[in-house]
């Protein structure tokens, strides 16, 4: 997770510079090269690639989040940027480890099968990525509108 976080807020600052939202484009290609990692680490595989897919699965799903806290900055007022990053620790931290889990376990209990919970987390990485796309875009529509470069 830590070599994540640093590859991805390396490469989000590279992007920022290019253009207006583009530490957007990391999230998006971290999120989208995190689903196929993740699936190969909950695919009937040999151990060893499990194993791969389970090392770099992580690298890819942290490196999508330095490019989440830029864009508060960008976004939001400075005076709100303390409420705002306690909604979004809350929201990682607070909801996302305490409602993930149980989740898990619930379409699990549900489904009986513990590898289609698991597999929920594909879904949630193609919303990141398709949500990044998304903030991209209305962000440089917005410095267009604003009379700035994108």
């Amino acid at each position: 997770g830590s070599l994540g976080s640093l590859l991805g807020g390396h490469y989000s600052d590279i992007r920022r510079r290019v253009r207006k939202g583009g530490d957007l484009d990391v999230a998006m290609v971290a999120a989208c090269a995190g689903v196929p990692l993740v699936a190969l680490a909950l695919a009937p595989v040999p151990a060893a690639v499990q194993l791969l897919g389970a090392v770099l699965a992580p690298i890819a799903i942290y490196a999508f989040f330095p490019a989440l806290q830029t864009t508060l900055v960008e976004i939001v007022e400075p005076k709100r940027h303390g409420i705002v990053y306690a909604l979004h620790i809350f929201c990682l931290s607070g909801i996302g480890a305490a409602v993930g889990p149980f989740f898990v376990g619930a379409v699990s209990d549900w489904t009986g099968d513990l590898l289609s919970a698991l597999s929920l987390i594909l879904v949630a990485l193609v919303a990141a990525a398709v949500l990044s796309v998304r903030t991209g875009r209305r962000i440089r529509a917005q410095a267009r509108a604003d009379g700035l470069t994108s």
